[in-house]
């Protein structure tokens, strides 16, 4: 359950120490908690490359429509 959470730093994964950070005031936590209800949906990388053909073949035909070459 994500509302247990508290953000930090930790040295290590099993053993407590001085250099240890807990930042459990107020804000800190409602900021790491809204990363959890936020919804976002990740793109099949399929539909980003072609959404990045696209942009780079509309860029690259407006060059071509504009290029106008010296006489």
């Amino acid at each position: 359950d994500y509302k247990n959470l508290v953000p930090g730093h930790w040295k290590s994964l099993t053993k407590d120490s001085a250099e240890d950070k807990i930042y459990n005031n107020n804000t800190a936590v409602s900021q790491l908690h809204t990363l959890f209800k936020n919804k976002s949906q990740l793109r099949p990388t399929s539909e980003l490359e072609k959404e990045a053909f696209a942009s780079c073949t509309q860029k690259i035909t407006n060059e071509i429509i504009q290029y106008q070459p010296e006489n």
